[in-house]
């Protein structure tokens, strides 16, 4: 499952880079870096592996900025107008130690490769599934066929 989602998101993830904002690209490229973390805390070399192509294609300005600002965050709170929330730049101190090992294996992938992502996304389906069938439409009554009228007497 983890192997899937990776896919999907680095998928994802690709098809926003080469039109987006960096606002735009910034949600789903933190969330493709903190599975990154994890996969590596957790030695998930497969999932590692398609997580750092897929962000090794993103340009390396914005993804250097992206690690810094999640490196530095000692908090993950902050006010937003009338609430607190939580930052998308915020890791959680055991993810947040793999961000240097990341940076390292984003260097190994620029340096290794041609420039062309070699991730395996060809077991990624291009549509989800829904996994839970839609409602079957719901009809209106056929109203009862009208009888003839009853000849005059």
């Amino acid at each position: 499952m983890s192997f899937r989602l990776a896919q999907l998101m680095v998928r994802n993830l690709l098809d926003l880079i080469p039109n987006a904002r960096p606002i735009g690209l910034n949600g789903l490229f933190k969330g493709v870096a903190k599975l990154t973390c994890w996969s590596m805390a957790s030695e998930e070399k497969d999932i590692t592996h398609v997580l750092v192509e897929g962000i090794a294609a993103a340009p390396p300005d914005f993804v250097d900025a992206a690690l810094s600002r999640m490196e530095s965050m000692q908090s993950g709170l902050f006010w937003e107008v009338n609430e607190r929330v939580i930052s998308f730049d915020w890791v959680e101190q055991p993810l947040r130690d793999e961000i240097p090992r990341l940076r390292a294996a984003l260097r190994r992938a620029k340096s290794g490769g041609n420039g062309a992502v070699m991730v395996a996304l060809e077991d990624a389906p291009a549509i989800a599934q829904d996994l839970v069938p839609p409602d079957p439409p719901r009809t209106a009554p056929t109203p009862a066929p009208a009888s003839a009228p009853e000849p005059a007497r």
